[in-house]
C-alpha cells in the first residue's frame, strides 16, 4: 500500500507540475489572448489616419482596444502576437458609386515585419490615381498579395520581384469604369524571375501590350498553377514559343485578347490543366490536330473565336470534361 501511495503521489505532482508549466507558458510566451504589439497597433492606426475612410470600413480600429482580437481584418500569430494577416477584402463586394478621395497606401504598414498576407481588395477605388508604391517590395515575409480593384494606375514597380516568398499575386481589375481601359501597365515582366514560389498570378486588365517577352517570363515560374491574363492586350503569340512541358499549370485564362492566330498546339498538351479559357481571343480555325494531352481538363471554353467546321474527334476523348463552350462568332 505504501508503494501504491508513493506512485499516486508522484503522478499527482507530475500532473500538477505539467498544469503549472502550461499556465506559465500561457502567461509568458504563447499570447493566446492575442494581445497586440504596441508598435504594430500604432502602425495600423497610422495607416487608418492617412487612409481617408468615407465608407467607415475601419470603424473597429479604435485605440485602447486589442487589435488582434477586436479589429476587423487583423489577424495575429497566437504565439508571438505579431500581426501576420491584414484582410480588408469584402466578400459582398459591390461597386460603390460614391465620391472617394484620392488616397495613397501608407508606408506605416512596413512596421508589420511579420506580415505574410495582405489583401486590400475590398477597398474599391480607395487609391484611385495613385501608384502601387515601391515599398510593397519590402515585405520580406509576404506570401499573399491582393491589390485588385483599388484604382491604382501607372507602372507596376519591379520591386515586387523582391517578394521571394510570394505564392499568390493578384493585381487584377484596376481599370477605368467608363471605358474599361487598364490603369496599370508594364513593359517587362522580368521581375517575375525571382518569384520561384509563385503559384497564382492574376494580372487581368493589366496592360501588357508592350510586354513582348511575357511568355518567356511566365516560363521562369516553376511553381505556377494558376495564370489569369484576361483583357491584357497581350502581344501576338508565337507558334514557336510554349509553356514548359513539365508545367504544373492547372488554370489558364487568356480570354479577351486579340491573338489572331491558330490556337497553338502546346495549350492542348498541358496534362495538369483543369480549366482552359480562350474566350474572345481572336483565335482562328482549325483546332490543333493530332492527339491532345488534356487528361485532367474539366472546363474548356473557346467560345466567340473565329472558328468553324466540324468538331475534332479529340474532343470526345476528354473523359473528365464537365463544361464545354465552343460557340463561334
Amino acid at each position: 500500500m505504501g508503494t501504491t501511495f508513493v506512485h499516486k503521489t508522484s503522478y499527482f505532482f507530475i500532473i500538477l507540475f505539467a498544469f503549472v508549466l502550461m499556465e506559465l507558458c500561457n502567461c509568458s510566451g504563447s499570447n493566446n489572448l492575442g494581445v497586440c504589439k504596441e508598435r504594430e497597433k500604432q502602425a495600423l492606426l497610422c495607416f487608418k489616419k492617412e487612409f481617408e475612410d468615407p465608407m467607415n470600413r475601419l470603424s473597429s480600429w479604435v485605440d485602447g482596444v486589442d487589435c488582434c482580437t477586436k479589429w476587423e481584418g487583423v489577424m495575429c500569430d497566437n504565439v508571438t502576437g505579431h500581426v501576420v494577416e491584414l484582410r480588408l477584402t469584402n466578400p459582398n463586394f459591390q461597386f460603390e458609386f460614391v465620391h472617394l478621395p484620392k488616397g495613397t497606401l501608407s508606408p506605416c504598414l512596413l512596421e508589420l515585419k511579420q506580415l505574410h498576407h495582405l489583401d486590400l481588395s475590398g477597398l474599391y477605388k480607395y487609391f484611385s490615381g495613385s501608384r502601387i508604391p515601391n515599398f510593397i517590395g519590402s515585405f520580406a515575409n509576404l506570401q499573399y498579395l491582393d491589390l485588385s480593384n483599388l484604382g491604382f494606375q501607372g507602372i507596376i514597380p519591379p520591386q515586387l520581384g523582391n517578394l521571394t516568398s510570394l505564392h499568390s499575386l493578384i493585381l487584377q481589375l484596376n481599370f477605368d469604369d467608363t471605358n474599361h481601359a487598364s490603369l496599370i501597365k508594364t513593359d517587362s515582366l522580368d521581375w517575375l524571375s525571382n518569384l520561384s514560389n509563385l503559384q497564382l498570378l492574376d494580372l487581368s486588365y493589366v496592360n501588357l501590350s508592350m510586354t513582348h517577352n511575357w511568355l518567356e517570363a511566365i516560363n521562369m515560374l516553376p511553381s505556377l498553377r494558376e495564370l489569369h491574363l484576361s483583357r491584357c492586350d497581350l502581344p501576338k503569340l508565337s507558334q514557336s514559343l510554349r509553356l514548359l512541358n513539365n508545367s504544373l499549370l492547372e488554370v489558364l485564362d487568356l480570354s479577351n485578347n486579340e491573338f489572331n492566330i491558330v490556337i497553338p498546339k502546346w495549350m492542348f498538351n498541358l496534362n495538369n490543366l483543369v480549366s482552359l479559357d480562350l474566350t474572345s481571343s481572336g483565335f482562328l480555325s482549325p483546332l490543333p490536330d493530332g492527339p491532345w494531352n488534356l487528361t485532367s481538363i474539366i472546363t474548356l471554353n473557346i467560345s466567340d473565336n473565329e472558328m468553324n467546321g466540324s468538331l475534332p474527334s479529340q474532343l470526345f476523348g476528354l473523359s473528365g470534361l464537365v463544361s464545354m463552350n465552343l460557340r463561334v462568332t
